[in-house]
């Protein structure tokens, strides 16, 4: 006759199955914003509102990310014309970036805005090729363009997403940085954080 598992083996049981059924969502899981976080790389890194490029807008994105350190600044954007506001994880290998030009550009002429700034960056890099060339609407009606780009670097391949986006204070420049062998990951996520930006 089988014995009954005590009260202990039981509860050990249901560990171990909560355990191998988070195991398994590392592996299998679908990158949903909504969840209030992320696996990537088989890490889950939590997302929540937040004020960004000194409150002018918000937008959900990882909590993890701060702003990047004056010393990874100088190594990652030597040139001078870096980006103004620039948020990374604590690797500093993944990073967000915004600029807001002061010149004035109406929610409708994006598109054209998209393609006249990725004509100047295909240039730079003949090579490669445009991917993600698309316009993504956010939950308050504006539109974003977007074009990622592979761009060689002297340790590998960089993954760039390029945004834009108008705002009151002028255009919204943004870019999205991580290693290439993590573009399949980040680029549906970036999607959907971008669907999130609010301008306040």
């Amino acid at each position: 006759m089988k014995e009954e598992q005590t009260y202990a083996e039981q509860m050990m049981r249901m560990v171990r199955e909560r355990q191998q059924k988070n195991e398994e969502n590392l592996f299998n899981h679908v990158n949903n914003i909504d969840d209030g976080y992320v696996i990537i790389q088989y890490e889950k890194l939590k997302l929540s509102k937040r004020e960004l490029v000194d409150g002018k807008i918000t937008m959900t994105f990882p909590e993890e990310f701060q702003d990047m350190d004056d010393e990874a600044i100088k190594v990652k954007y030597p040139e001078e014309d870096r980006p103004r506001y620039i948020y990374c994880n604590q690797e500093t290998t993944v990073s967000f970036n915004f600029n807001i030009e002061e010149e004035q550009v109406k929610n409708e002429e994006i598109e054209e805005v998209k393609d006249i700034l990725k004509r100047q960056i295909m240039r730079l890099y003949s090579i490669s090729k445009a991917e993600m060339d698309e316009l993504i609407q956010t939950e308050q009606g504006k539109t974003v363009g977007v074009f990622a780009i592979e761009i060689p670097v002297l340790d590998g391949t960089l993954f760039q997403i390029s945004y834009f986006m108008s705002t009151k204070g002028g255009l919204l420049i943004g870019g999205f940085n991580c290693d290439a062998d993590e573009k399949k990951e980040w680029s549906p996520v970036v999607k959907q954080l971008l669907t999130t930006i609010e301008e306040q």
